[in-house]
């Protein structure tokens, strides 16, 4: 023996010394990389694999960290070149790992070959991480492929009576102490100067034998449940249990635990088909028992009862059962002595896979001899009432009409039958599911809206038969027929649990185009709708603030969205006469433009013209009820209308000029844009600006009114002609602002000459004729002196008296000029004359005092003037109006006996006083009638 050992080690020396020294590294500085070691057959394969420690391997939340090297079964040692499998300390959470200090626990200080503790064939290796707390060890098994990476059992000081600090420093193996055929494990602690020796439990090797009876359902055969629920079918489940250990147990009798539940297991199972005739206290898909198995290998079987739901839709797919065991063992008592281990057995979690099974029971179908169905689902879809220009375009559904619509779904069955058939249907957020139609086929249709988008339709047959074709109609409703989004797409699936042969032919995609209709109706206003222009031409450097400029004029355009649909986005064009057109660069202001258009309504955006205020004139003002800003100071002409304004309406001016975009005006275009306009909603721009009255003043003089006109159009914006109009006619307004001249800078129209000259002739050509008929008449003929001498005339001292009638006529003879001329001018002047006429009229009841030749000399100058004046009237009257004719008539009547009055005065005079009476003065006049001496007549003077 020894000389066989020796001969080993001299082949190991001469390998080494051929092979030269291998050497291996760590992937991180300082991590203390083969800090322990250990060589330990993972696998079995005759060949160690070498384990080496990290400890000071350092990551977020990672302490510590091991490397295993693989062995090669075709060499003796390792190979340089071999990738190592790297294991990290235990992942914890945040709160955990603070309280383990989980970045210190220098996870792989210490390692040790465990040996075979779970008797698997293979061994395992253990893992101290004494800083973890108060320190811990992991037991990692082997396996044919090398470590298994998660460790199967975790013990930590705190799970031990003793208190120990650093547990896990050192570890001991190799040992069987309790001789049970379990190796043991010793930890050390050395800052609690202890030790802790692990026994190591046996292990149970448990053995299922399930059977299910029928394993193939038959939903159509007879009952085959006991009397209390005869209508059902039932399955009987038989469970038998035996196990195998390696060790000495003190009594070889154990009780073992079971759990049966049926698909409830299963999250994919929404509702569980089979139910227990004896379920576990507040289940009905679970029951449970205990199997006592007396001695190793001896069977021991418990039968279960399950039955069948009256109805369920999944009748392809089989009905699963899980089973799960426990181990029933009592806690172990602590004593003075260490108890016996081996009445503690445990079951095998790792290698056993009985702890934890499934068998199921498949349903006959009726799919031939292999049971499984082979279908050939058909989906037709399309929209009921609906139609399109050719197959590439899609539908049509127009929202002035409806906004229902109906998808009819027609499915056929090409193959052998379909089970648990559904139609899923998706649609867009802006239908809602109103209902289901299934009038054409005699079997009912359930249809539900699962969520907003997807409409699930179930009961379709199950199974669907071969050659079965069944059509209905699902109801949907326009919920925002006004949305951006008016594409409609649909996409309808047909879905079977049984297989599908094609999947070609069981979707459907349909897309319908919503055709908004709706109609726009632009109209705008003027405010104020005529403006006077007046005053003095300016420059623009004299214009300081906006009231130099001219009155306010403000359009205001309104779109009205009548409906029945709305407008997502839009665009309404403005085209704005801000100046004259000219030959060269700039032209004269016209609508100057104070402020960017106002919004007053609706969701709407104007571009900022860059015409606003480019002159920089001094805003001033106030805002108005409509959102426009009028000054503070209103001139006088725009608030007082004149009485010479009342002919400028534009009925009674005959020349007007128009300034348009087209012609005269230069336009500045303002985009808006509009969004979301709503049926029977409004969208209100106001664009504020002044008239530039100098521009008028210089251009336009001579015309009785000046119109100038913004102009707007509306348009849709939209990618697809998706959005139609009843009536485009209305989409487009012009505004129109009738500028007129004051009178008063209006030109004057001057009477031509021939007609002054034609009035003249004819005025003394009337006179003439006039004085003729009254010299034949004998209106001038002389009274006799007899006649004379029977008035007797009393003078009294009266100066005032004889004053007033010596300029008398000269008063006369002005107020007609005065009144002739204010005739000419205007009506009102017609009046003056009238009363100048009744005034000479009123004078023929006061005779004039005889008097010297003073007297004489003023009656035959009031008599020129009288002529001259009347002469005058006359030609007035007839170039202007015809209507003055009697006045005329009245005029000259006043003027002959004002001349036959001064005649008689002055001829009186002569014959009583005979010019010799000395110095005259003012008189009293008394008339003397027969039988009456005197008597005072005239009122007009007192003594």
């Amino acid at each position: 023996m020894a000389i066989q050992l020796l001969l080993v080690v001299l082949i190991n020396l001469v390998i080494i010394m051929q092979l030269g020294p291998h050497v291996f590294s760590g992937d991180q500085f300082g991590s203390s990389f083969g800090y322990s070691v250990a060589a330990v057959d993972l696998n079995n394969d005759g060949f160690d694999d070498l384990v080496v420690g990290a400890p000071f391997y350092l990551k977020p939340k990672i302490g510590g960290a091991i490397y295993i090297y693989m062995g090669k079964p075709n060499s003796l040692m390792l190979a340089t070149n071999t990738k190592p499998i790297k294991i990290l300390s235990r992942t914890m959470n945040e709160k955990e790992c603070h309280a383990l200090q989980c970045e210190h626990a220098r996870f792989g200080a210490s390692l040790a070959n465990a040996g075979d503790l779970n008797q698997d064939g293979f061994n395992d290796l253990i893992v101290g991480a004494p800083y973890e707390g108060n320190g811990a060890i992991y037991i990692f098994h082997g396996s044919a492929s090398g470590i298994v990476p998660k460790p199967s059992q975790r013990i930590s000081a705190t799970d031990l009576s003793h208190p120990f600090k650093a547990f896990g420093a050192a570890l001991g193996t190799g040992m069987d102490v309790d001789n049970n055929s379990y190796p043991d494990v010793l930890v050390g602690a050395f800052e609690s100067d202890s030790v802790a020796l692990l026994y190591s439990r046996p292990i149970i090797t448990l053995k299922s034998n399930i059977t299910l009876s029928p394993e193939i359902i038959d939903l159509n055969a007879k009952n085959n449940c006991p009397p209390s629920i005869s209508t059902y079918l039932c399955i009987e489940i038989q469970i038998c249990l035996t196990y195998t250990t390696q060790a000495s147990l003190p009594n070889d009798a154990i009780k073992i635990r079971y759990k049966v539940i049926s698909e409830k297991f299963d999250p994919k199972v929404l509702i569980v088909r089979a139910l227990f005739l004896q379920p576990t206290p507040g289940t009905n898909y679970e029951t449970s028992g205990e199997l006592k198995l007396r001695r190793k290998n001896s069977e021991n079987c418990k039968k279960v009862q399950a039955y069948l739901r009256d109805s369920f839709r999944d009748k392809l797919n089989p009905i699963k059962f899980q089973f799960s065991y426990e181990l029933m063992v009592p806690k172990p008592v602590r004593t003075s002595s260490p108890p016996d281990i081996n009445s503690y057995p445990i079951l095998d979690l790792i290698n056993s896979d009985k702890t934890t099974e499934e068998r199921q029971v498949e349903i006959q179908k009726e799919c031939g001899s292999d049971n499984q169905c082979q279908s050939d689902l058909v989906l037709f879809a399309k929209p009921v009432n609906l139609t399109k220009v050719n197959d590439k375009d899609p539908y049509v559904l127009n929202n002035k009409e409806t906004n229902s619509l109906q998808i009819q779904f027609t499915v056929t069955n090409r193959g052998e039958p379909a089970y648990d058939t559904k139609l899923f249907l998706r649609i867009p957020g802006n239908l809602d599911y109103q209902g289901v139609d299934y009038s054409e086929s005699k079997q009912p249709v359930d249809c539900a809206a699962k969520n907003k988008t997807l409409i699930l339709c179930d009961r379709l047959g199950n199974p669907f038969l071969q050659g079965t074709r069944l059509s209905f109609k699902v109801k949907l409703q326009v919920n925002d027929p006004d949305s951006s989004t008016n594409i409609l797409k649909l996409y309808a699936k047909i879905s079977t649990t049984s297989e599908e042969i094609s999947i070609d032919d069981t979707t459907a995609n349909l897309t319908i185009e919503v055709l908004i209709m709706t109609d726009i109706h632009i109209t705008g206003r003027s405010s104020p709708e005529q403006v006077v222009y007046s005053g003095e031409v300016r420059g623009e450097s004299a214009v300081k603030t906006e009231d130099d400029i001219g009155p306010a004029v403000n359009h205001t355009y309104e779109i009205y969205n009548k409906g029945p649909g709305s407008v997502p986005n839009s665009r309404l064009t403005i085209k704005w006469p801000y100046e004259l057109t000219s030959s060269g660069g700039h032209g004269k202001h016209l609508l100057y433009l104070m402020q960017p258009p106002q919004v007053m309504e609706g969701n709407v955006i104007c571009q900022h013209p860059t015409i606003i205020n480019p002159a920089s004139i001094k805003f001033k003002g106030q805002t108005s009820d409509e959102g426009t800003s009028y000054s503070v100071k209103r001139r006088r002409r725009e608030t007082e209308p004149k009485a010479s304004e009342i002919s400028l309406t534009p009925k009674a001016r005959k020349k007007s000029e128009s300034l348009s975009c087209h012609d005269g005006a230069r336009c500045y275009i303002i985009d808006c844009h509009l969004t979301n306009l709503m049926a029977e909603k409004s969208a209100v721009i106001i664009i504020r600006a002044r008239l530039w009255e100098s521009t008028l003043l210089e251009d336009f003089r001579s015309v009785d009114e000046v119109n100038i006109i913004s102009s707007a159009s509306y348009e849709i914006i939209q990618d697809e002609d998706i959005i139609k109009q009843t009536d485009d006619s209305n989409d487009k307004y012009d505004i129109v602002t009738v500028a007129i001249p004051d009178i008063d800078i209006a030109p004057s129209k001057s009477v031509p000459w021939w007609v002054i000259l034609i009035a003249i002739i004819v005025g003394l050509a009337f006179l003439i004729c006039l004085g003729f008929i009254l010299w034949k008449c004998g209106f001038f003929k002389r009274r006799s002196r007899d006649q004379l001498r029977a008035y007797h005339v009393i003078v009294e001292k009266n100066n005032f008296i004889s004053s007033f009638f010596i300029f008398m006529p000269v008063f006369n003879a002005c107020t007609g000029a005065l009144s002739s001329f204010n005739f000419f001018k205007s009506v009102n002047s017609c009046r003056k004359c009238l009363f100048n006429f009744y005034f000479y009229i009123c004078l023929l009841h006061v005779p004039p005092p005889p008097s010297s030749d003073v007297h004489s000399a003023s009656s035959s100058l009031h008599f020129a003037l009288a002529t001259y004046f009347f002469c005058k009237d006359a030609a007035h009257f007839l170039s202007s109006h015809s209507m003055v004719a009697f006045s005329l008539w009245r005029s000259s009547l006043a003027a002959a006996t004002n001349y036959k009055t001064a005649f008689r005065i002055w001829s009186a005079s002569v014959t009583r006083y005979g010019g010799t009476q000395g110095q005259s003065r003012p008189a009293r006049l008394v008339r003397i009638d027969p039988g009456i001496r005197e008597q005072t007549v005239s009122p007009l003077v007192g003594r």
